[in-house]
C-alpha cells in the first residue's frame, strides 16, 4: 500500500483524485466499480463529493453529496460506507448494483446455467444511501423503465422508494416501494402503486403475463389506470414466482379488447 498524492486545501481538508485512491489501494476491486473519476474534499474519514462519476458494469453514474466513512471503506473494508446526496444514471442495469455470489452447487433446475455457475445476487452489506434519484432509463431484464424519479434509501439491506415516478408501457407509474433483502437469500417487495394511462399490451410484456396465460400482449389491447397493493418474493437469482404473488387492484381499462 503507497499513500496517495493530496492537496492541502484548508485547515484539516484536503483535496484527493479518486483514481489515486484505487491505484493505492492494489487489493480493491477496482474492476467491479469500473471508472470512477472526480476530486473529493476528505475530513477526518469523511468526504464532500461534487461531481463524482463512476462505472459499475454497464451502469453510469454520478453524484453530489457527502460520504461518511470514504477512507476506511476505500482503504480496509472494514466500515460502512453511507452516502447522502444526488444521484444521476444515463442508464442503470440493477444486477450491476447487486453483490454477486456463486454457489458452488446450482439447484437442479439451475444446472445449465453457464460457465460462470449459478450466481445469487444480494444487496451489499457495508453500503448505505439516501439519495434523492433520477434515472434516464432502467433495465431489471425483463423489466424496462425511463425516467424514474423519488428518493432511494438503502439501510441495512433493506431498499426503499418514496415519491416514485416512472415512465413506463406508454404511461405513468408513481408510489412507495419496499426491497427487503436481508434474509440474505433472496427479497421481499412490497409496493403501492398507482399507474396511469399503460398502454396494456406493454404493461403484459414488461412483466411476463404476471405468470398467467389468459392475458398476453397478443390478445388483450387498451389503457390501463390503476391502484395496486402487492407483496411479492424475488428469488437471489433474480426470478419472481407467480405462483407467490399477492395483490389487490383497482382498475379501469379504456378502449379494452380481448
Amino acid at each position: 500500500f503507497r499513500v496517495p498524492p493530496v492537496k492541502l486545501i484548508s485547515d484539516g481538508v484536503i483535496q484527493q483524485d479518486i483514481a489515486d485512491i484505487l491505484a493505492a489501494h492494489k487489493t480493491m476491486e477496482q474492476s467491479y466499480w469500473g471508472d470512477l473519476n472526480g476530486q473529493l474534499n476528505l475530513s477526518n474519514n469523511d468526504a464532500l463529493v461534487d461531481g463524482l462519476k463512476g462505472q459499475v458494469g454497464s451502469t453510469d453514474f454520478s453524484i453530489n453529496g457527502a460520504i461518511k466513512n470514504f477512507t476506511p471503506y476505500f482503504l480496509t473494508g472494514n466500515q460502512a460506507l453511507s452516502v447522502v446526496g444526488a444521484f444521476h444514471s444515463n442508464y442503470c442495469n440493477i444486477a450491476d448494483l447487486l453483490t454477486r455470489k456463486k454457489q458452488a452447487e446450482a439447484p437442479a433446475d439451475k444446472a445449465n446455467s453457464g460457465a460462470d455457475g449459478f450466481v445469487q445476487y444480494a444487496f451489499p452489506e457495508k453500503i448505505n444511501f439516501n439519495v434523492d434519484l433520477h434515472v434516464a432509463k432502467l433495465d431489471w431484464a425483463p423489466f424496462t423503465a425511463s425516467n424514474i424519479r423519488g428518493n432511494f434509501k438503502l439501510i441495512d439491506q433493506r431498499l426503499s422508494a418514496n415519491g416514485l415516478n416512472i415512465d413506463l408501457a406508454g404511461g405513468t407509474c408513481s408510489g412507495d416501494v419496499l426491497i427487503d433483502g436481508t434474509s440474505g437469500n433472496g427479497f421481499i417487495a412490497t409496493a403501492h402503486t398507482k399507474v396511469e394511462n399503460v398502454q396494456l399490451p406493454k404493461l403484459l410484456a414488461l412483466f411476463e403475463n404476471f405468470g398467467q396465460d389468459l392475458l398476453t400482449p397478443d390478445n388483450a389491447k387498451g389503457v390501463l389506470t390503476a391502484t395496486t397493493d402487492c407483496y411479492f418474493p424475488i428469488t437471489a437469482s433474480l426470478e419472481i414466482p407467480a405462483d407467490k404473488m399477492m395483490a389487490t387492484s383497482s382498475i379501469s381499462i379504456k378502449k379494452g379488447e380481448l
